[in-house]
């Protein structure tokens, strides 16, 4: 379900963006505005995430992008939105994001442990792709026909339902073999689990094409977003 909300609040986002100021500039402030957010806040959320656990901080994350997105409805009914409000609130899902993804990835690892961690990814990883899909064209729907009220009213059904549908999970469940890594390593300081991370090469193999990814995505969306409008 968040790859609904993300999808859903990416194009509604954007195409106000495009909207306000009929620029492509507009629309890369948004993107940008939604990836600083998981630049600065990843790494520490990673490192959050081994101390306090997975569930708790993934349901109030959705809780939490569930009343960001009614206060955003509201704002929309009263006219209160501007390009301000957008970059703002792209700023505020761009966090939500970091905090879904790296709690998200670490729960599936909890959930199935170290043998079936990747085909659990990989799944999750597919739902997100579908859903996306299916939120790609009802958001697009829901701007032509009603309006960014509504999109940032399937936005908040959607983190809510993902909240909620987390209540299913026994709360103290976690595979065997996953739960002796995670004593071992909270003991950790924060700056010392830090450094040790970005002394492994492949960390920062991952880093660097992670982010150049992001970087041709975002910017090929953008310019869609603009070349669409003519």
């Amino acid at each position: 379900m968040n790859g609904y909300s993300n999808t859903v609040s990416l194009v509604a986002l954007s195409w106000m963006a495009l909207e306000f100021t009929g620029s492509p500039l507009g629309v890369g402030l948004v993107v940008a505005s939604r990836t600083v957010p998981k630049l600065v806040f990843s790494l520490p959320l990673g490192i959050l995430s081994d101390r306090i656990g997975r569930r708790v901080p993934l349901q109030v994350t959705n809780y939490a992008g569930a009343v960001m997105s009614l206060v955003a409805v509201t704002m929309s009914l009263s006219g209160g939105v501007n390009i301000y409000v957008v970059l703002g609130l792209a700023m505020m899902v761009g966090a939500l994001d970091a905090a879904q993804t790296t709690f998200c990835k670490a729960y599936v690892f909890d959930l199935l442990g170290r043998e079936e961690a990747v085909n659990g990814m990989t799944m999750e990883n597919l739902a997100n792709r579908v859903f996306g899909v299916i939120a790609g064209f009802t958001s697009g729907l829901l701007l032509y026909s009603l309006g960014g009220a509504a999109t940032f009213a399937a936005m908040a059904a959607s983190y809510f339902l993902s909240a909620v549908i987390l209540h299913a999970i026994p709360a103290q469940y976690m595979a065997p073999d996953v739960r002796s890594e995670i004593d071992a390593t909270t003991s950790l300081p924060f700056l010392q689990t830090v450094m040790q991370l970005l002394r492994k090469p492949v960390v920062l193999v991952f880093v660097t094409i992670a982010a150049t990814a992001e970087i041709f995505g975002m910017a090929t969306l953008s310019r869609t977003f603009f070349l669409r409008s003519f």
